[in-house]
């Protein structure tokens, strides 16, 4: 009877026990390829610069990209501005 019961508790845990060595094992092969991946401090350093000189250049084109904007606005306000106004000279005194 204790042999039985001893039995079924472990056929129920055996499926977490599995999965559980299961995790572990992956965990060990993420924290191997994780050892392998660590660059040295120069490589580091080049990848910092280069990242560096990205967000440089990314802060540049926001720039640029800004003053577009504010020349797009500018350009449409006086072009609304213009289209409101009468039209001062007509077709006979644009003749002459």
């Amino acid at each position: 009877m204790i042999i039985s019961d001893i039995y079924f508790a472990l056929a129920k845990t055996f499926p977490y026990l599995i999965l559980g060595g299961a995790a572990l094992w992956l965990l060990r092969r993420y924290v191997i390829a994780s050892e392998r991946r660590m660059t040295s401090s120069a490589e580091l350093e080049v990848l910092q610069q280069r990242t560096n000189s990205l967000e440089l250049q990314l802060a540049q084109t926001v720039e640029e990209i800004s003053h577009v904007s504010e020349g797009h606005t500018f350009m449409m306000r006086m072009l609304t501005e213009r289209s409101r106004q009468p039209q001062t000279l007509s077709s006979d005194t644009a003749g002459q």
